[in-house]
This record gives C-alpha cells, structure tokens and sequence, in this order.
C-alpha cells in the first residue's frame, strides 16, 4: 500500500480545495480500493475551524507548519518530520504554494516525493521560482501556462478537479427557472458579491426584476448583507450560506454568475456545467477558458464593470431557451476534462508512478 499524506494550510468545508480534496480521496478509495493510505494534515491556517466529517478515524493530524512564531515552526517541523519518517509515506502533496516551500525545505534530505497542484495564477517571484521544481500539477491551461512561467518545474501535467457528470446534459424545467441566477463561493472581496449585487441594482432600475441565490459564507457576509438592504433588494437576493448540498440549489436557477479577480478555473462553472447550467464569468485566466468558444450569448465583462455585467445578465433573462442551449454548450465543452472518472484515473496513474 502506498502512503499519501495532503498537507494543507486548512480544511474549511466551504474551500474549493477542500472540496477538491475531498473528492479525490474518496475516489481513489472507492475504485482501487486498498491501493493508498490516505493521511491529512492540517496546518490551522487562518481563523475558521476546519471540519472533516469525511475523514477515517487516525488519518487526521494537526500541526502548524505555516505559523509565524518560529519556536512553534520549528516544533512542529520536528513533529513532522519524525512522523513522515515514522509512518513511512512516500507521497506528501501540496495544493498551496507558500506551503510547498516550507515543506520542500524541511524534506530536502528526504526520499519522501513531493507534488503540487496548482489551483491559481500567481505572478512571477523570483524566491518561489528557485525553489519549486516539483513534479507539478496545473487545474487548468492557463495555470499550466502559469506554472511555466514562475516555476523551475521539470514536468508540469494538467490534472482537472473531478466534478461528477450525466452521460447527457440534464433536462430543465425553464418556467420554474427562469428568473432565477445563482452565485456560488466563499464571501471573501476577490469573489466580487459587491459588484453582482451592483448589477441586480441596475436591472432593478430597469424594472427588469430578477433573483439571486448566493450560496457560501466567510467573512464578508455582513457587508454583503448591508449592501443588499442599503439597495432594498431583499426580495431579489437570497443569501443561503454553507450547504453540502450545491446541486439542489443550481437545480434552481437558469444559469450561474462567477465575478472573481482571480481564479485558477472557477470550479462552480464546472459545478453548474455538469447540470447543465451556463456561466456568465469575468475576463480573466482561467474562467475564460470555460467558456465554450462556440458560445450563443454575451459574456466575459472586466472584474467590477457593473454596468457591462448588469447588461449581459438582461440579455440572458430576456433569452431562456437561448440560455439552455448555452447549458448544453458549456456541458460538453467541460465534460471530457472534468468528470469524475476521467480525473482520478490520472491521479492513479501519477500516484503509481512514484
């Protein structure tokens, strides 16, 4: 049996890693059953508490590998590493690029492999291009692209994040759906709420009165509350918070809104493509290419362009049967990258490999 061990800076049940995470151990152990001990450590990164309801029983650890006090960094680098050691893993992997390098560091005499996913678009830094040249993994083609430019990695392999897919994009009742958007991620300023709920203002202006479901939580949910009352828009938008349950709530609405600043991907596009939902995105890295370059209706608007966002959403209100269509559109466009299966048949393949 071969012993993987993810060490992650956290494990909060809204993260898209977390998510990510979650569903490549899950699956790696319901198809090749008995082929890898799974490990996790978490490094207590940040002010949430991380819940890890999906975990066996011992294969959770807890040490503060990214701590800003140096007795306890290196306390617990002592701890780690007797550990590694101990339980002889042979594969630790990393989806943070900061903890990469602590962790290259404290493994730099060890047999131990180290891989990395990359889940984002960094810009180029000069220390982190030196010191990462790990068989690398990139989630998209322009993280790929990324990591070619601000890594000194020898092999660099795009591994999609495993999203489960129908064989064909599922029906839609559009009467029920209609009037409904969707929005989905952690409440944090990168993921631009402020700037979706500007647009709904706009379209209210225009006496175009639609729904909104945001799905999520963090630390900006009481801004984001303010903003919605100080627009009067409580009967349009709804704030839903954390739910297991994303599915039944993209089930709910024509199409999904992703506003970020940056993204690797944008996993809930995939998220809402495999229901055959469309999404209307910004301009970026990344979300860009989940765009299907035969599209049917406007879309990719500059982060915080209120006024171009809250135009391309009339559009897609005022055309339903056009938006299905464009469901259809972004289901097969992401389908064969994305699914379940096809993703971690490639993470048993590169597992093996070590």
């Amino acid at each position: 049996m071969k012993k993987i061990c993810v060490v992650n800076p956290n494990y909060y049940q809204s993260s898209g890693v977390t998510k990510v995470i979650v569903k490549i151990y899950q699956g790696l152990n319901n198809n090749y059953p008995g082929e890898f001990g799974f490990y996790f450590i978490d490094c207590l990164y940040g002010s949430e508490v991380s819940k890890t309801p999906w975990l066996e029983k011992g294969s959770y650890k807890s040490l503060r590998l990214m701590s800003n006090n140096p007795l306890l960094l290196a306390t617990e680098a002592t701890r780690f590493l007797k550990w590694v050691k101990q339980e002889k893993i042979n594969i630790i992997h990393i989806h943070h690029r900061r903890l990469l390098v602590i962790i290259n560091f404290l493994l730099f005499f060890s047999k131990t492999k180290v891989v990395y996913t990359s889940h984002l678009n960094y810009s180029y830094n000069f220390f982190f291009k030196q010191l990462i040249r790990n068989d690398t993994y990139g989630i998209s083609e322009s993280v790929i692209n990324n990591l070619q430019e601000t890594t000194n990695s020898k092999l660099i392999k795009f591994v999609g994040n495993p999203i489960d897919f129908p064989l064909v994009p599922p029906s839609i009742d559009l009467e029920t759906v209609q009037d409904y958007a969707i929005t989905i991620g952690r409440l944090v300023p990168i993921k631009g709420h402020r700037y979706i709920i500007e647009a709904f203002r706009i379209l209210k202006s225009r006496g175009v009165n639609k729904k909104l479901l945001i799905l999520g939580e963090g630390p900006e949910e009481r801004n984001i509350r303010d903003l919605i009352n100080l627009y009067d828009l409580n009967e349009s938008i709804e704030i839903i918070g954390y739910t297991d349950n994303v599915n039944h709530y993209i089930n709910k609405a024509l199409f999904c809104i992703l506003h970020s600043s940056i993204e690797g991907l944008g996993l809930v596009v995939v998220e809402a493509a495999a229901l055959g939902r469309p999404s209307i995105v910004t301009d970026i890295d990344g979300p860009r290419e989940t765009v299907p370059p035969d599209s049917l209706l406007p879309n990719l608007q500059k982060f915080g362009d209120t006024e171009a966002l809250a135009n391309n959403l009339e559009q897609w209100f005022k055309q339903p049967t056009v938006v299905e269509k464009e469901g259809e559109k972004f289901f097969n466009h992401l389908k064969e990258k994305f699914s379940t299966p096809n993703v971690i048949k490639r993470y048993y393949e590169e597992y093996s490999k070590v």
